[in-house]
This record gives structure tokens, sequence and C-alpha cells, in this order.
């Protein structure tokens, strides 16, 4: 494709901002937070890969609203008193080669897993050894997800554990 295509030309937003030209990268579901539901080195990694694309806008994945609220495991989540440093981070690597940084905020609403809520849900504080023998305590977050079959029986379709060092 000719770079005199109308797609490498810039494009003002109805809210006045210019993206340098028409390619944007489209929000998407990555599931690749680190500890706390924040962008880390693996969603870095792949935004610094998707910003030298030479495109105009990268809008980000789902980020929720709610730590309560998400649809499904490993979700990115900015609530109210989340610490803005890894989210500044994200954003300047997705700017680092001239794109404009959208986040796409979402509360799922009704399409919350029920995995992710109430009894399907659990959280512990238990006590584990590191590998100098040392006693540390460790948050634990089980998550389940369960489904209902046709003939009305439970399945576990997924399982999935964070261990948060506090």
């Amino acid at each position: 494709m000719s770079s005199d295509s109308i797609l490498y030309s810039p494009y003002t937003l109805p809210c006045g901002v210019t993206a340098r030209n028409r390619l944007v990268k489209a929000a998407m579901e990555e599931n690749m937070s680190s500890m706390g539901n924040i962008p880390g080195e693996s969603l870095y990694s792949l935004y610094r890969y998707w910003a030298h694309g030479n495109l105009g806008m990268v809008i980000t994945g789902n980020v929720m609203v709610d730590k309560g609220a998400m649809t499904g495991p490993g979700g990115v989540a900015l609530e109210k008193d989340t610490d803005i440093a890894p989210f500044q981070k994200w954003a300047k690597i997705i700017k680092s080669n001239g794109a404009l940084a959208i986040m796409q905020i979402n509360h799922p609403g009704r399409q919350v897993f029920k995995a992710m809520k109430g009894e399907r849900q659990f959280v512990r504080h238990i006590d584990i050894k590191d590998k100098q023998g040392r006693t540390k305590n460790v948050k634990l977050t089980v998550f389940l997800q369960i489904q209902r079959m046709e003939s009305g029986a439970l399945r576990l379709t997924r399982l999935f554990g964070v261990i948060q060092d506090e």
C-alpha cells in the first residue's frame, strides 16, 4: 500500500485530538495483568510491540473500574485507590512512537462471571515457607468458574489462583 494512501494521513477526532494516521489497534481483552490487577511486564512488552507498528491510535483492552466486577481472571482494574504509576508507564509505552493512547474503561454489569463474585471467589491468608525456610504470610485468592450442564449438573470449567506477598 502506498504511503500517500488516506490511511496514512492525519485524522482529527470530534473531540479535537488528532491522530497521526488512521491505523488503529482495536480494543481487546488480553487478561495479562500483574498481581493486583495492574499493568505489568507482560502488558508492557505486548503494547511496546504494538506501539512500534506506526499506528495512529492504540486502544487498550478492558480496564475495569471495580475488582469485584471482572469479566475474568487476569483483567486490569483501576479503582479509586489504585496506584496510578503502572498505568502511566503503560500510557508512556503506547505513546513512545507517536500513537494516541486511549484507555477502554469498562464495567461488565450483568456480564460478570458468577465465578468472579460471591461464594465462588475465595480469599485466605496462609503461611508458607520460602526457600530459606522462613515463614511468610501470603494472600491466596482462588476463582472458580462453574458451568451448569443441560442435565442440571455443575461442571468446574476454570480454576484460577493468585498468590500475593503481603
